[in-house]
């Protein structure tokens, strides 16, 4: 078990020197649980703990810090929609190889402030995308396709452009805390233009 804890530590360390294990401008103050937060799903690792912005009640509040551990995920076939402005999306194949259903809640990419977990419905007879409320649940030994009219994770405002060819770093946080980051090569794709439907403020270029 202690030979297991220091592979585990040191699988932790190195995906925090890539990058994936805080989001925002490397935040080094905790948020405070239980304080108000503007979007859920939105996640801030600080001191190895994560902290996840999430519905209470009828507010949106900071959970407790949760330990940082490295997530069995595993995430194949990933691609960015390219874009200059406004909005993008995350596309690629999640499996889950363990025997018990692992949910996703938050996502992070420094190439945007703001990242959901969108699903896509019929709606008044057009093609709705909104945040996906509880996350991502994959199976036991099963898999989840993110792609374009479907299930993705959505940059809702780019702070750069993705360009043709960039590896995209994203991570996405499990319920426990869990990570798993990827790159995800930016591609360039027209289709899948469905509108959104959502509280968040929408930025300009809302097609996906």
């Amino acid at each position: 078990m202690h030979a297991y804890k220091k592979i585990v530590a040191a699988s932790v360390l190195a995906v925090a020197a890539a990058g994936g294990l805080a989001t925002g401008a490397q935040a080094h103050n905790s948020p405070t649980p239980g304080a108000s937060c503007d979007m859920s799903g939105t996640t801030q690792t600080v001191h190895e703990k994560t902290y996840i912005c999430g519905p209470s009640g009828a507010k949106l509040v900071w959970g407790k810090g949760l330990p940082v551990s490295v997530s069995p995920l595993k995430v194949s076939d990933a691609w960015t929609k390219v874009a200059s402005t406004g909005m993008s999306a995350t596309f690629g194949v999640i499996k889950n190889p363990t025997n018990a259903p692992i949910t996703i809640v938050g996502a992070y990419s420094p190439y945007s402030p703001m990242d959901q977990l969108h699903e896509t419905l019929m709606k008044d007879g057009s093609m709705v995308m909104q945040q996906k409320q509880g996350g991502f649940t994959i199976p036991a030994g099963g898999s989840l396709t993110l792609e374009p009219g479907g299930n993705h994770v959505m940059f809702m405002k780019l702070a750069k452009p993705v360009k043709a060819g960039a590896l995209v770093p994203v991570t996405l946080t499990t319920s426990t805390g869990a990570q798993v980051t990827f790159k995800a090569i930016g591609k360039v794709f027209n289709g899948a233009n469905e509108t959104y439907n959502g509280a968040t403020p929408m930025p300009s270029g809302m097609k996906m």
